[in-house]
């Protein structure tokens, strides 16, 4: 081949990687307008914009700030400042999920702070309508840590019944988040499988089959719903570092006064591998508390600070909204004042 003829072979080639990496740029590679994207377990990065927020890395999935435009709403029950239909979620959960309900509504006071098998809340702000099912865990049938009665099957068919009675609707998303209630109840009654660093095998076995008989109960309750989720939990606060007498460092700090951080970490992959066969969507926070120490990451002992709770809705939302197409019509609330009596 002749150099002249070399040369305009060249210069084509690079023509046509110029080319490429032009569309490339334009429209990254991957991006589907019509595929779903994975919100919940896409990795992203904490971004100062006036207040911290967490941002997906990806080019082609964005989250939506819908907790911010839902914060500008006023907490009107029967409307919305757009006049569209509210997104109805029900999630069953524990004492983490009320106070999601807490940071979203301001809600000051509460009409029962405890874990009642009957206990339901419900708030909205602009297009979403909020409720939680108080849940203890997916022990089939107890005993239950703090004595607490109902199993996690009369838990959920009370949560479908009070969301139906006071929505008239059956919820367009449905998610569950519950694990601490489970290392408690180990604690109180078997201590055994919680005595060593890791959790063995078999209860873990054993675990996971409780999970999944809750995850299939709820589906079958819920043949409306067009997502359903789970939510990882975050590791609870370690116990102080033991120490020598003259202060020095003495072991690792692995003890936490809800359970071991490990063993949370291993019920939230079990969890999530189970939900997801499934066929779950999955809000994993372990990228998003990744970044932070305990204190930061934690309001006391156990349950996430506001800007990890709202992080967390705030993903949730971007799922449900973009899976969900808005149903026709508008709810007709029963009971206008779902915080009881006394409450702001």
């Amino acid at each position: 081949m002749s150099r002249g003829r070399f040369g305009l072979l060249v210069q084509a080639l690079v023509i046509i990687l110029v080319a490429c990496v032009a569309t490339t740029a334009a429209e990254p590679l991957g991006c589907d307008s019509r595929s779903i994207c994975d919100y919940g377990v896409l990795p992203g990065v904490w971004k100062e914009q006036g207040t911290p927020q967490w941002e997906l890395v990806s080019q082609c999935c964005k989250l939506r700030d819908l907790v911010g435009e839902a914060l500008q709403a006023p907490a009107d029950w029967n409307s919305t400042h757009d006049g569209e239909p509210a997104v109805r979620i029900l999630i069953f959960g524990d004492s983490v999920e009320r106070i999601t309900l807490h940071d979203l509504c301001d809600q000051d006071q509460w009409d029962n702070w405890g874990h009642d098998q009957t206990l339901f809340h419900s708030c909205r702000r602009g297009r979403v309508l909020l409720s939680r099912q108080s849940m203890i865990g997916v022990h089939p049938d107890g005993p239950y840590h703090l004595g607490m009665t109902g199993s996690p099957f009369q838990r959920i068919l009370n949560g479908f019944a009070s969301h139906r009675s006071f929505t008239g609707h059956e919820p367009d998303a449905v998610m569950f988040s519950s694990i601490l209630w489970d290392l408690q109840r180990w604690g109180h009654y078997e201590p055994d499988k919680i005595a060593g660093k890791e959790l063995a095998p078999a209860t873990l076995a054993e675990w996971s089959g409780q999970f999944l008989n809750v995850l299939r109960f709820m589906k079958e309750n819920s043949p409306a719903a067009a997502v359903r989720l789970f939510k990882t939990t975050v590791p609870p606060l370690t116990k102080d570092c033991a120490s020598s007498g003259d202060g020095r460092f003495q072991g690792a700090c692995t003890v936490a006064e809800m359970g071991r951080k490990g063993h949370v970490l291993a019920l939230n992959a079990v969890a999530r591998g189970a939900a997801e066969a499934e066929g779950w969507a999955t809000i994993d926070l372990s990228p998003v508390i990744g970044y932070l120490p305990e204190r930061e990451y934690l309001r006391d002992m156990h349950h996430p600070s506001k800007q990890i709770s709202l992080t967390a809705l705030n993903i949730l939302l971007n799922v449900v909204f973009s899976r969900l197409k808005a149903n026709a019509g508008q709810a007709t609330f029963v009971n206008q004042d779902i915080w009881g009596p006394g409450s702001s």
